[in-house]
C-alpha cells in the first residue's frame, strides 16, 4: 500500500468520526493541522508507531485502520445500525413500542365498539348521539 492510499484511509476514517485535521493534530501533539495533513495526502511517510497512535485516536485498532476498504463502508454502517448495542437506544425503542402497542389495542377496541354503534345523523355541537341496537341515546 502506498503513502497516498494509506493517507486516504486515515482521512476517510477521520471524517467518519467528524474530526478535523486540527483535532487530530492536537490529539497527536503536533504543531499544526497542516503538518498532520501531510500524512493524509501522502507527502509524509506514516510509520507503524504513528499509525497506531492515529488508530487509537480514531477509536480503531491498527488492523481495522489498515484493513479498511471503502467499498465495505456502506455495509458496515448498515450493520452497525442494525446490530447496535447502544442500550439507551433499545430501551427507548422498547418503551415506544409498548406505547404504540397499547395505543393500537385501544384503537382496535374502539373500532370494535364503533362497529356495534353508529353516530346518529343530526348530532350537533358537543352532543354525542349514538344509535345502538335500534335505540337512540342522547
Amino acid at each position: 500500500m502506498d503513502r497516498k492510499e494509506l493517507g486516504n484511509k486515515v482521512r476517510y476514517m477521520r471524517e467518519r468520526k467528524h474530526l478535523t485535521q486540527q483535532n487530530m493534530a492536537d490529539a497527536l501533539g503536533m504543531s499544526s493541522a497542516k503538518q498532520y495533513g501531510r500524512y493524509e495526502t501522502g507527502e509524509s511517510k506514516l510509520d507503524m508507531e504513528f499509525l497506531e497512535r492515529i488508530a487509537v485516536d480514531l477509536e480503531l485498532t491498527l488492523v481495522e485502520l489498515l484493513a479498511y476498504d471503502e467499498s465495505m463502508s456502506f455495509n458496515y454502517c448498515k450493520q452497525a445500525n442494525a446490530f447496535s448495542t447502544n442500550s439507551s437506544f433499545h430501551e427507548a425503542s422498547d418503551k415506544e413500542r409498548e406505547q404504540y402497542e397499547a395505543r393500537i389495542k385501544d384503537l382496535e377496541e374502539a373500532v370494535a365498539f364503533a362497529g356495534d354503534e353508529q353516530v346518529a345523523p343530526g348530532a350537533v355541537g358537543g352532543e354525542v348521539v349514538v344509535e345502538a341496537a335500534g335505540s337512540v341515546l342522547v
